[in-house]
């Protein structure tokens, strides 16, 4: 049955019934971020045992999703079951002392693609910090000269402008829309 449910005796079904599909609410390595996040700015981990080695610092958390990271279970090229286990190589490479900078480039990597860097970045005010120069190649075809480019991140830049849409659709006077947009946007 999908979510186009018919179980309603003789009518023709509910078109936009209760998705049927499960879905993540929440994922395993993001507790574990949370937590290492938490130990580097001071506060104090329970440790976890287990099949890794986790002291409870945010070295120990860090580990526990690189250990993952490091196990193989299928091909993806070859469309065919792989068993290879990298764990011990992944954990080794973890440096001694973790920042929240690390933390942020191991969520890029864990997440990559799935639109969190923006949010991590804003969130733990380093998005200035990481993100206001870049080094890209060159805009013609063929050119590999590699140009820096920077960025003037401001911090009103943190929040996002409100919608000109919703601010049109204030039933306000001028003058209280325009202390409703977010400073920096007037």
């Amino acid at each position: 049955m999908g979510p186009y449910r018919t179980d309603n005796g003789t009518g023709l079904g509910y078109p936009n019934a209760g998705l049927t599909r499960p879905f993540n609410i929440a994922k395993f390595s993001e507790l574990f971020f949370i937590a290492a996040e938490a130990a580097v700015k001071g506060a104090a981990t329970k440790a976890v045992t287990g099949a890794y080695a986790n002291d409870g610092t945010a070295r120990g958390l860090i580990n526990i999703i690189r250990a993952r990271a490091g196990k193989w279970r299928f091909d993806n090229n070859g469309n065919v079951a792989k068993v290879q286990d990298n764990s011990a190589a992944m954990i080794a490479a973890t440096p001694a002392a973790i920042d929240i900078d690390y933390i942020l480039a191991e969520r890029s990597r864990e997440y990559f693609g799935e639109g969190y860097r923006w949010y991590d970045l804003i969130r733990t005010q380093r998005w200035s910090a990481l993100a206001s120069t870049y080094q890209i190649c060159g805009a013609a075809v063929g050119d590999h000269t590699i140009q820096t480019v920077t960025r003037g991140i401001q911090p009103f830049h943190y929040l996002r402008p409100i919608p000109q849409g919703e601010l049109d659709a204030l039933q306000s006077q001028a003058a209280e829309k325009t202390a409703y947009q977010n400073p920096g946007y007037q």
